[in-house]
């Protein structure tokens, strides 16, 4: 007994039995043209009692095929999941191998699938991507920018939830990274950026390139390091409340001055919402530079001051070997009042920090040798170990006034830690 006659015949003993075509027709007047092709051709496979069905429903809808297929392109536009737009291109090819659409029509659905597939991965958000049939067959160039967006989305989210270091990543970025790695250029420092919010991603991502990119494994590595090191600072760090003040009101001093208290380990600043543990005022009441030159001042070695080799092969006997040092130095004396209170204001500890900075030089010149006779030679060699520390190791200018201000802020920082450290818990 055939198929059709089966129908039939079931039609006979439940009149209520619907057969494809009537529930194909009826998706088609209720506007779902998609949904009535599957009832149809629920598959791949195209049976002749299934050409034969829409061959039936064309007569009543002849555009069911394009409806169906405007219909599916316009929900592409929509969606975050990449592998609808496997299926769909999956279902373009059953319609062709079946004989229902012709190839110029495939290739044409199917150019319109690739460009609503280009658009989506690139838009803002999108995070459903990176592997099958349809991402496989879009362009480089629009792998990159998806790449790009999805990194440059996941940054800002992790950012915006301020998530400690356990964290994971929300889509798989070590993993497409790994399998294609030149989507990593131009996105290396957001990638390390995301580093430590999803260590054991990271971990993975840094261990597939590391034979192709040992520097940027290293830097994704360095970067989970130094945050768990920070991470642990601020653990054990103390909080505090800093006033400080400077003498004339030198903002750029008192900016500098907070921040080098900052660095120290047990001097961390109070956090808004948080209660300070102890409060310091720092008045810094002397920044005193100074700078001085002297010279030139003349050095002479005897002939038997003079390194032997030199002395036998390059000094006449008895000869004086000589050079002139033209020296520079540089000083800033320091002083601040430190005062140590209670949060609520009781004074725990006093105390006047004080010390100086220095910087020298020294610049040697016209070095000669002198005959007994008065006559005079250039000389050019280094004397002996004595000119090598005078003139060999001394820069040829001094520090700047500005560098002894950091060095003697750093000097201060450090004191102050010493003096807060017996009253903190």
């Amino acid at each position: 007994m055939s198929a059709d006659l089966g129908q039939r015949l079931a039609k006979l003993d439940n009149p209520f039995i619907e057969s494809p075509v009537e529930k194909a027709n009826a998706k088609m007047v209720a506007g779902h043209p998609e949904e009535a092709l599957s009832i149809i051709l629920p598959d791949a496979n195209c049976p002749s009692e299934a050409i034969d069905n829409l061959a039936e429903v064309r007569q009543t809808h002849p555009g069911i095929i394009d409806k169906a297929i405007e219909e599916k392109l316009n929900k592409l536009g929509e969606t975050d999941e990449l592998y609808l737009f496997d299926v769909t291109l999956d279902r373009i090819d059953s319609l062709h191998s079946c004989g229902i659409i012709e190839t110029d029509r495939q290739k044409q659905v199917q150019d319109q699938i690739m460009k609503i597939a280009a658009d989506r991965v690139t838009s803002p958000g999108f995070a459903r991507w990176g592997s099958g049939r349809t991402w496989d067959a879009l362009p480089e160039n629009i792998h990159r920018k998806a790449f790009a967006n999805a990194v440059e989305d996941e940054v800002k989210r992790k950012s915006a939830q301020n998530q400690s270091p356990s964290g994971r990543l929300g889509m798989p970025l070590h993993r497409i990274a790994e399998l294609n790695p030149r989507l990593i250029d131009g996105n290396e420092d957001a990638l390390v950026s995301l580093a430590p919010f999803a260590k054991g991603d990271a971990g993975s991502l840094a261990n597939g390139v590391f034979a192709t990119r040992p520097d940027f494994a290293a830097r994704i590595r360095q970067r989970i390091n130094d945050v768990e090191r920070d991470a642990e600072i601020r653990r054990q760090a103390r909080i505090l409340d800093f006033v400080v003040e400077v003498s004339g009101g030198d903002a750029v001093l008192t900016r500098e001055m907070k921040n080098e208290l900052a660095k120290r380990r047990t001097l961390q600043p109070v956090q808004l919402g948080q209660e300070p543990e102890i409060r310091i005022e720092i008045a810094i009441d002397r920044m005193r530079y100074d700078q001085t030159a002297s010279g030139p001042q003349t050095v002479r070695y005897q002939d038997y001051q003079v390194n032997l080799l030199g002395a036998i092969l390059l000094m006449p006997r008895n000869a004086v070997y000589e050079y002139d040092v033209l020296s520079e130095s540089a000083h800033l004396e320091y002083a601040a009042s430190v005062r140590l209170l209670t949060p609520e204001g009781e004074l725990i500890d006093e105390d006047l920090v004080t010390g100086t900075v220095s910087s020298t030089s020294a610049q040697c010149q016209d070095a000669r040798i002198r005959n007994v006779f008065g006559g005079v030679q250039p000389a050019g060699f280094i004397a002996n170990d004595d000119m090598q520390r005078r003139c060999g190791g001394s820069s040829a200018s001094v520090k700047s006034r500005s560098s002894l201000e950091s060095e003697a802020l750093s000097r201060m920082a450090r004191d102050i830690e010493v003096q807060a450290r017996p009253h903190l818990r």
